[in-house]
């Protein structure tokens, strides 16, 4: 099957993300082999097509983990990829071996296939949650429920004071 064939059949496939590993899989060993990055502007340009924006990041995020350093140029009005540069980018043998386990098996859409890909530092890493950031959100964007909201929270916040002492009575026992 040539290059252009599995391309084609990736961008027919677009609505199965699980399908989709596979041929990205075999598009990514051509990628590493020739050292040609055009087949993977064309299934970015081809997901951005069908106003995929999911399968566009995953590719980008994915491409990004095998190649680490690889510049993506897009276009910033239609968001699509004009070149994939990996002249002075990384192979990661390790993210290789992880496309190989995930692609067929699990969906290009999904936190499983993100997963797959992060290192053991980035697993054991636990975000932490900006509420200054959520706050601000949540204002903006609902603000007939932010009264609401403030009352609710003040109530469990004392629901939660009035447990401090009963908490920390059980442990000294």
């Amino acid at each position: 099957m040539t290059i252009e064939n599995t391309i084609n059949n990736f961008s027919t496939n677009i609505g199965n993300a699980v399908t989709l590993g596979k041929h990205f899989l075999t598009i990514v060993d051509h990628v590493v082999e020739k050292r040609d990055t055009t087949s993977i502007v064309k299934i970015h340009n081809a997901a951005i097509n069908r106003n995929d924006k999911d399968i566009a990041s995953a590719i980008r995020f994915t491409f990004g983990k095998i190649y680490i350093g690889a510049k993506i140029k897009t276009d910033p009005k239609t968001k699509k990829a004009l070149s994939v540069q990996i002249k002075n980018a990384k192979l990661s043998n390790s993210a290789v071996k992880a496309l190989s386990d995930v692609a067929g098996s699990v969906s290009m859409r999904g936190t499983n296939w993100k997963n797959a890909f992060k290192t053991d530092s980035e697993k054991n890493t636990t975000k932490e949650i900006d509420q200054e950031k959520r706050a601000y959100n949540f204002a903006v964007k609902n603000p007939e429920l932010l009264e609401q909201k403030i009352a609710e929270t003040t109530a469990f916040l004392a629901a939660l004071q009035a447990q401090r002492a009963t908490v920390s009575r059980k442990k000294l026992k």
